[in-house]
């Protein structure tokens, strides 16, 4: 792995620690951690075929809760309704814009999508690469232009990515005076800890708020607000003094560039 890089900031990467996983086929997964950001990725599922990486993942999602040793529907139910608290927030402080279309990003069955539009009365698109749903509502990568959306909603996907692609393309989607609503685990350190909650069989990628510092300025983010209560971000590429006071009052958190939170 000495000749392998970093692929948030091209930093060296080093070996960090391992986990033995009783489930499937996985066994034994190392984990490097790039010497620069402290971004730590699976170097296991890295170097999968991309058929093995699939064959995962739908094992992962069809024994859900067995393998993630966590809760049932009604707390995805909960979270999922922090999530449109916190967007609906925001747009009714005028901070969100609604003149393009909104897309959930990796939107799964678009649970999360149907609830944003019930509370907003904004619609939104749905694109799902694994999982692709039929309706007027659901579309391709080929369909979405760089800069076309308002609002691009990302939930729970980078702590499954293998490279940079897909979260330079979602990024690229948002418009210049658009959010990016992204939730997902970031800390100061990734713990050298095997029983850490945050590995499970199917994440690969664990971002430090210096990773999410630096992606921010390669994508153009200039701001950050991050609701507390919901623990989403929302990522600007507006200045933090355009945006509206409120987003630095409780329940936000504000900054310029990211919002090192956690």
């Amino acid at each position: 792995m000495s000749n392998e890089r970093c692929f948030v900031c091209g930093g060296p990467l080093g070996p960090a620690f391992s986990k033995q996983f009783d489930w499937q086929n996985l066994g034994r997964v190392d984990y490097s951690r790039c010497v620069a950001c402290g971004f730590v990725l699976s170097r296991t599922h890295a170097h999968m075929d991309h058929g093995s990486w699939e064959n995962l993942n739908a094992a992962f999602h069809a024994e859900r809760d067995p393998a993630a040793g966590r809760s049932n529907d009604q707390r995805w139910l909960q979270r999922a309704q922090g999530y449109v608290d916190a967007i609906s927030a925001a747009r009714n402080l005028g901070a969100i814009p609604g003149d393009r279309p909104w897309l959930d990003y990796g939107c799964g069955s678009g649970q999360l999508s149907d609830l944003v539009e019930q509370r907003t009365s904004h619609a939104v698109l749905r694109y799902e690469p694994f999982l692709p749903g039929q309706g007027e509502r659901w579309v391709d990568a080929a369909s979405l232009a760089p800069g076309s959306c308002d609002l691009v909603i990302n939930t729970a996907m980078f702590e499954h990515v293998r490279d940079r692609a897909s979260l330079d393309h979602l990024a690229g989607l948002v418009s210049a005076d658009g959010a990016l609503a992204l939730h997902t685990v970031v800390v100061k350190h990734v713990p050298d800890d095997p029983d850490w909650f945050y590995l499970l069989p199917v994440h690969c990628a664990f971002f430090t708020n210096a990773a999410m510092e630096h992606l921010c300025r390669e994508w153009g983010f200039l701001s950050a607000a991050y609701h507390v209560p919901a623990r989403l971000w929302l990522l600007f590429r507006r200045p933090l003094s355009t945006l509206p006071a409120e987003l630095s009052e409780e329940p936000w958190v504000s900054d310029q560039g990211f919002v090192g939170y956690w």
